[in-house]
């Protein structure tokens, strides 16, 4: 089903898209946004967006962000990207080189 338009559409379960999807108006999830890379330029509203590549775009305005504490720094890093290191409880960012510690206590 290739480039098929709706108006509107509600799914009740989970919605599998291979490929590209494009959303107009605002994407709502009352379970979770889950995929390789998100991209948006409006809202992103819901209990859980899991982005395993790069979540750029979204709106301001986020009260908490919850890190899943990883044990090693992700592959291929770059620029502006974030962890938490599992093993000694910090943050980490990548200026482009390197990572780097964030917090200082």
């Amino acid at each position: 089903m290739a480039n098929t338009k709706f108006n509107d559409m509600d799914v009740d379960g989970d919605l599998d898209v291979t490929g590209d999807a494009a959303v107009g108006g605002d994407l709502a999830a009352t379970g979770g946004v889950t995929g390789a890379t998100v991209t948006a330029t409006g809202a992103l509203t819901g209990a859980t967006v899991t982005a395993t590549g790069a979540l750029t775009g979204a709106s301001a305005g986020v009260s908490t962000i919850n890190l899943t504490p990883l044990a090693e720094a992700p592959a291929d890093p770059v620029e502006g990207m974030i962890y938490c290191k599992s093993t000694d409880h910090k943050f980490y960012g990548h200026n482009g080189t390197a990572w780097v510690a964030l917090d200082t206590q």
